[in-house]
Parts: C-alpha cells; sequence; structure tokens
C-alpha cells in the first residue's frame, strides 16, 4: 500500500513536471467597473454580469464556480464572456442603480452590445453555469425535424412552447421570436478566450499544447493503473433513519449527527465538508463516527421531534450510547469539526501544572473573546467575575425568563449581590469588554476640580450629565449617584462644587442642580427636580433630538435607534436629501416638531438612499416619496405620500383630529383567485376569511421560508380534497408584504396556520404538516354554514352574527 502511495506521489509529480505551463492558472472573470463597463459590454455579443459586494457571503462561494465556468466559455463559440462588478464601490452606484441592483450576488445576462439585458436564472455551480450560458447563445427555438426530435423536446416535467407554422417565415414566423443565433466564421486556431490579450498572438501551438495534455492523459492514467485499490472512495459518514439510528448510537461512543433536508443550500454545502471530517475523524482513538439524518423525510419525524430538529442542518453531538446530547457549536469546515470533535473526545477540563501550561492554554485563538477578557479582569481591583448560563438548558429556564432573555447571546451586569441588573452595551471584543467593565466598576460620578476636567469630560459628541452641589453630601446628592449608578450604562456622570468649572451654562449656580450638555439642539439644560422618577423621565426626554436625523452618517445611529425604542407615536418623514426641496422641508419639520414639544410624538427626518429597509416594513414605495408616516401606540400606520412641505402641518392636525383613515400595507388583489389554495392580501381579508361565513384554513407565509415552499404543494392537494366543499376555503398570506390587523392571529414564525369556522371560531394548527393530518383537522372542526346564513340573515349581517357567537363563547 506505501509502494502505491508513493507511486502515485512520482507520477503526479512526473506529469507536472511535463505538462509545466500547460495548466493555465489565467484569470478569467473580467473586473469591470464605472470606466470600462460600456466599452466591454458593447464589444461582446455575450456577458454575464456579476454584481457583488466584498462582504457578501453568498459571492464569496460563487467566485469559485464563476471563475471555473468562465474559462470553460471562453472556449465557447460564440465565445462568452464572465464579468464582475463591485456593486458596493461608491465609483458603481450609478452602474448598480442603473441596473436595478437590489441584493448580492446580482446576475445579468447582456446581449448585443448592451442592448438586451435578461436576469440569469440558472444553477450557481460552474457545470450549471457553462450549461444555461451555452442554451443562451444558440437558438431561441429549434426546429423539430423528426417523431424522436418531439420526443426528446418534451421529456422529463419541462414546459415546452411550440410554434406550428406552414413555412418558417413571414410576420406571424417573426413574432414568434425565433431568431437564430448567427454563428461567427469558426477561427482556424481555437484558443482559451483571455479578456486582456483578446488580439494577441497565440503563445503555444496547437501540436505543442495538444502534446502536453496527452502526456497529462498518459501519466494521470499510468498512475491510476499502478494505484489500483489505493484510492479509497469509502463512505464514512453513516446514513441513518429511524430504523437504525437507535442501533448505531448505541454502539458507539462519539456520534456527530447532522439532522439535514436535501433541499436545504447549507446542508449541500456542508456536506462535502463533513464527509471530509467523517475520514479523518474514523482513524481518531477513541473513533468518531459522523452520521446524517434526512430530517425532511415522513418516516424520521419522530426522530426530528425527539432531538428537537427546528431548522437545518442541525448537529448533534451524542456520547454514552445516546445518555449524552448536547449542541455542535463549532466551525462548519472539515478542520474545525475534526479539531473540535477531538476536543470533545478529550477531558473536559485539563490539569494546570506550570506557568507554559497556563501561557500555552490562552494562546491564539484557542480561547474566546468572554474568556480572554475573563483572565484579565479577574486581577482587576476590584475583580470582576465574568460567568455564563445554558439559558438553551430545560433546568435554567426560570432564569432565562427571570432575566427576560429573548435572544442569544445576552449579556447582563449584576451587582450589589443581585440588587443592581443593567444591560451590557459594550463590545464583544476582549479589549472592548475589559474597558467597559472596568469602567463599570470604578465610580459612576466622576468629580471636576478643574477647567480641564470640564473641557476634557464633555468633548467630542458626549452626552454629559453634571450635578453641581454646595456640597457633595446630602439627599439630593445621594439621589444623582443612584441616578448615575443607575444609568451609567448609558451617559457619562460627573459633579462638581463649581459651575465656573463647566465649558457651558450659567456659572453663578451654585445648585443643586442636574446640568445635561449634549451636542444637538439646545447645548445646555438645566433642572432642579431631584426625584428619581421625574430625573430619568427628563433624561429621557431630553437626549433625544426634537428631529432624529436618519442618514448614512453613524454619529445619529444611536438616536435613531433610541427613536425607535421609545413608546412615544413616532412621526417619520422620508426624503431625499440631495433634493432641491430638501432645505424646504427641514425648515419645516422642525418647526413643526418644536410646536408639539410634550405631546408625546417623536419625529425623525430620513433619507431615501439610506432608509431603504424602512420602506418594506411600512409598506412605502418609490412612487410614495416624498411621504409622512405615523405609526401610533396601537400599531396603527397612517400615511401621506406625494407630500409637499406646506402640506405636513394641515395632514399633522387632520391625524390629531382623527380626520385620516389608517393605512394597511397591501399586495394588489389578485385580478383572478381560481385557483385552489385562495391569495389572500390584507385588502381582501376581512372578506375572504371573516365575511364569507366559511370555513377558512389559513397560511401565513414568508417567501423566502423553506418550510413554507415544501408545504405549498401539501397545501394544494388538501384544497383540491375540498373542491366540492363550497364550506371550506385554503387561503394563504404572505405575511411579510402584508399587514396583519387582527391581533388575535399571533405570528411567531413561518409557516403558521389558523383555521377559522363558519360560526368564527378561531383555533390555530399545529399540527403534523401533512396531507392527511391537515385533512383530519378540517373535517374534525368545520362547520355547516347554513345554520350559520339564516342566522346572519336575521340579525342583518357578519358583524352582528361573529358579536352573537363571541358572546356565546
Amino acid at each position: 500500500m506505501a509502494l502505491k502511495r508513493v507511486l502515485i506521489i512520482f507520477f503526479v509529480l512526473l506529469a507536472w513536471y511535463y505538462v509545466g505551463e500547460a495548466v493555465d492558472d489565467r484569470q478569467f472573470v473580467l473586473t469591470l467597473d464605472q470606466s470600462n463597463f460600456t466599452q466591454t459590454i458593447t464589444k461582446h455579443d455575450f456577458v454575464l454580469v456579476e454584481f457583488y459586494a466584498p462582504w457578501c457571503g453568498h459571492c464569496k462561494e460563487l467566485t469559485p464556480e464563476f471563475e471555473k465556468a468562465a474559462s470553460i466559455l471562453s472556449t465557447n463559440d460564440p465565445p462568452v464572456v464572465l464579468a464582475k462588478v463591485d456593486a458596493n464601490d461608491e465609483k458603481n452606484k450609478d452602474l448598480a442603480n442603473e441596473y436595478d441592483i437590489k441584493s448580492f450576488p446580482t446576475l445579468k445576462i447582456i446581449k448585443d452590445g448592451g442592448k438586451t439585458i435578461q436576469n440569469y436564472k440558472g444553477p450557481r455551480v460552474a457545470e450549471g453555469i457553462v450549461a444555461y450560458m451555452k442554451k443562451q447563445t444558440g437558438p431561441a427555438s429549434i426546429e423539430i425535424k423528426s417523431v424522436e426530435d418531439g420526443s426528446t423536446l418534451i421529456e422529463g416535467d419541462k414546459i415546452v412552447m411550440v410554434g406550428v407554422f406552414p413555412e418558417l417565415s413571414g410576420e406571424k414566423f417573426t413574432t414568434n421570436s425565433i431568431k437564430p443565433y448567427q454563428q461567427q466564421p469558426k477561427n482556424k486556431l481555437m484558443r482559451p478566450y483571455k479578456p486582456e490579450q483578446t488580439n494577441q498572438a497565440i503563445q503555444d501551438s496547437v501540436p505543442t499544447m495538444a502534446l502536453k495534455r496527452v502526456l497529462i492523459i498518459f501519466f494521470v492514467l499510468l498512475a491510476w493503473y499502478y494505484v489500483g485499490e489505493a484510492v479509497d472512495d469509502r463512505q464514512f459518514v453513516l446514513t441513518l433513519d429511524q430504523s437504525n439510528f437507535t442501533q448505531t448510537i448505541t454502539k458507539h461512543d462519539f456520534v456527530l449527527v447532522e439532522f439535514y433536508a436535501p433541499w436545504c443550500g447549507h446542508c449541500k454545502e456542508l456536506s462535502p465538508e463533513f464527509e471530509k471530517a467523517a475520514s479523518i475523524l474514523s482513524t481518531n482513538d477513541p473513533p468518531v463516527v459522523l452520521a446524517k439524518v434526512d430530517a425532511n423525510d415522513e418516516k424520521n419525524k419522530d426522530l426530528a421531534n425527539e432531538y428537537d430538529i427546528k431548522s437545518f442542518p442541525t448537529l448533534k453531538i451524542i456520547k454514552d450510547a445516546g445518555k449524552t446530547i448536547q449542541n455542535y457549536k463549532g466551525p462548519r469546515v472539515a478542520e474545525g469539526i475534526v479539531a473540535y470533535m477531538k476536543k470533545q473526545t478529550g477531558p473536559a477540563s485539563i490539569e494546570i501544572k506550570s506557568v507554559e501550561d497556563g501561557s500555552t492554554l490562552i494562546e491564539g485563538d484557542k480561547i474566546v473573546m468572554f474568556e480572554k477578557a475573563a483572565s484579565i479582569l479577574s486581577t482587576n481591583d476590584p475583580p470582576v467575575v465574568l460567568a455564563k448560563v445554558d439559558a438553551n438548558d430545560e433546568k435554567n429556564k426560570d432564569l432565562a425568563n427571570e432575566y427576560d432573555i429573548k435572544s442569544f447571546p445576552t449579556l447582563k451586569i449584576i451587582k450589589d449581590g443581585g440588587k443592581t441588573i443593567q444591560n451590557y452595551k459594550g463590545p464583544r471584543v476582549a479589549e472592548g469588554i475589559v474597558a467597559y467593565m472596568k469602567k463599570q466598576t470604578g465610580p459612576a460620578s466622576i468629580e471636576i476640580k478643574s477647567v480641564e476636567d470640564g473641557s476634557t469630560l464633555i468633548e467630542g459628541d458626549k452626552i454629559v450629565m453634571v450635578g453641581v452641589f454646595p456640597e457633595l453630601s446630602g439627599e439630593k446628592f445621594t439621589t444623582f449617584l443612584a441616578l448615575a449608578e443607575k444609568l451609567r450604562s448609558d451617559y457619562e456622570f460627573a459633579h462638581t462644587l463649581d459651575a465656573k468649572l463647566l465649558p457651558r451654562g450659567d456659572t453663578s449656580v451654585s445648585g443643586p442642580l442636574v446640568r445635561l450638555l449634549k451636542p444637538f439642539d439646545d447645548l445646555v439644560v438645566d433642572f432642579e427636580d431631584f426625584n428619581l422618577d421625574a430625573l430619568e423621565k427628563f433624561i429621557e426626554e431630553a437626549t433625544i433630538p426634537t428631529v432624529t436625523v436618519f442618514n448614512s452618517d453613524p454619529k445619529h445611529h444611536r438616536f435613531v435607534i433610541k427613536f425607535f425604542s421609545t413608546p412615544n407615536v413616532k412621526a417619520m418623514l422620508f426624503v431625499n436629501f440631495t433634493s432641491k426641496s430638501f432645505g424646504d422641508f427641514e425648515s419645516k419639520y422642525h418647526d413643526i416638531a418644536n410646536e408639539h414639544k410634550g405631546t408625546g410624538i417623536r419625529f425623525l427626518i430620513a433619507d431615501i438612499e439610506t432608509s431603504k429597509g424602512a420602506f418594506e416594513f411600512y409598506g412605502i414605495r418609490e412612487d410614495h416619496l416624498p411621504v409622512i408616516v405615523i405609526n401610533n401606540n396601537d400599531k396603527e400606520k397612517y400615511l401621506k405620500p406625494n407630500l409637499e412641505p406646506d402640506h405636513i402641518e394641515s395632514w399633522l392636525k387632520d391625524y390629531k383630529d382623527g380626520k385620516v383613515a389608517p393605512y394597511v400595507k397591501s399586495e394588489p388583489m389578485p385580478a383572478v383567485n381560481d385557483q385552489p389554495v385562495k391569495v389572500v392580501v390584507a385588502d381582501n381579508f376581512d372578506d375572504i376569511v371573516y365575511k364569507s361565513g366559511k370555513n377558512v384554513l389559513l397560511e401565513f407565509y414568508a417567501p423566502w421560508c423553506g418550510h413554507c415552499k415544501k408545504l405549498g404543494p401539501v397545501l394544494v392537494k388538501v384544497a383540491k380534497s375540498f373542491a366540492k366543499d363550497d364550506d371550506v376555503v385554503i387561503a394563504k398570506i404572505d405575511a411579510t408584504a402584508n399587514d396583519i390587523v387582527h391581533e388575535e392571529f399571533e405570528i411567531k414564525g413561518y409557516p403558521t396556520m389558523y383555521f377559522k369556522s363558519a360560526s368564527g371560531k378561531l383555533l390555530q394548527y399545529t399540527g403534523k404538516r401533512s396531507k392527511d393530518k391537515i385533512i383530519d383537522f378540517i373535517k374534525k372542526n368545520k362547520e355547516e354554514t347554513s345554520q350559520y346564513d339564516s342566522v346572519k340573515d336575521e340579525l342583518g349581517g357578519e358583524d352582528e352574527l361573529r358579536a352573537t357567537v363571541v358572546r356565546g363563547i
């Protein structure tokens, strides 16, 4: 076996020596920007352009596939050019706007020197890109000349359009857009297309290149002949299901199980890494078994439920024949999986016997930022203890509820034996954690003893609370220190005996008072009420600008976050900051905001270039701009589109007088709604769900949701089974594109299904998402509509009927 492996290496090296430069490492993907884009596009008949962003993970995954496809397509006839544009680069913004780039990566097919532009809708792997683009360069329609041609054309699940003509000419034939691509005369010497050397001579002759390629094939075949069975094609990842899962788990001490779904993209990416890791770990001592379970398969549903599988892929470490189960929290690449699992098979704690052991333990990236910060802070005076709680563990659920843990990780600062609890709002890197926590352990308020102290304290864009006191004692001083301790995570606090040391405000005051120094609106505000609640309310209101600015400037971001965190009614003006009318909008809006101080309405002005994420949330369209939106405490929205500066005041008055109807975000109502599963939007929600008097099963879904996509065909089958039952409606609504104004529908995830009976009873469906289970549920809970029709007629309407039913319940 060893000899055969040596032979492999020998022949591969020999092949490499002979082929030399036959291996081409050229870059085939052109890099375009604003300066060369048009010139390149007009030069070529077929260009596939990727608009990407350097930080985009999917773009990085696509890069090697795109490059591989480009190298293959460079020899196509006609050649297809693949290019890329950094659409995140400021100099390419106009290009990104011109081509309507809203996400990354976006691929566009550009033909005929830029005259024809199409969205690329093919695969994202090299072979798929090549096949898709070769099809694009061929004739748009092919001629069927035989029965065999016709049969081959429609095999599988294709949708095919066939034009039947008495002759292949004339206006109707042309309208059908059958325009075969006119191939260019073939070059006598074909070579890979190298964009930057289009007009240069071919460096290697065809015979030389051919000889080198023959040598590659010869040596590879020779190596293959000698190595024989040395190449191991075994599958190291075990495939488990309900029938063999328990038997396999009980047989091994360490098993890492991937619960996957065949349609899951992340699962497909993980697959080769998982297999590679499995092959390495199979020789570990003790051996670690890697296995996979198709949790999407109906026969494995009980397994998926038992192991609480809610997303794909989910990896579980199962030890001691199934007695110990842990979530895998390591990397998703082969080397990382191997390192993580080797650590799991070793002792849970290792003994430190020397200084070197201690130093080695925390070097490099072996220790996470939290652990590193903990080691530094352990020597602080006073020491700061860092701790962690597995809030996902059932035994810690009460703790998680007590501390209101809703996302991970959540960090809490707990002081004075649990009497004081604060949210940690600092950095998430070791150095930042250390600096932030050292500040927390120092005094909550520092004394200003000189002009330099005062100037240093308020430099930059800080918000600072300074207490001015005739003496640093007494009830009011104690209240101020308590306030500082409570709010130290959010603001800077200081105190002084002399107002002359402060850079702003009346220097003659002796206090006691609290002086708020801030970088916006009134730069100095004094407050003399030392009731703790009153002080907190004062700071809360005074530290939000009269008009919060939402643009790309980072200094405004903390105020934007605070604006959306307050319980006040929110008025938001969306306008183009570079437009000629912006100055008028800004001036008028500030005047109105000042007039409404203290009325419970907060005001924000947002640049449309920065706040596009809010458009979808509030249902704003481009044709609404400029627009003002009010979001009240009842979660209702009010909208005034196509706004002029002079419209703001009168519209706001109408809103306060109750003359403006709430705005409900809705997709357009379907012109035809005759599919088995009916389409519900916000504008027809009441008609279909409430006023139809029928039994309605309604799915709330999101277009991007994998589980929703899987459920779709199931619901179609359910709907078809009730096709002859006029009392039952199966429907769906895109909950991301339509406002759900009825609070009784609690949507916490997708898909969510509710059943409304003919009488108005509402039930959430939480069973298995299978055709039979859903049908059984509907049959069990549906009601005949005829008995309610007569009651409705007597009462005079659906609303009265619903009220009667509710009272009866």
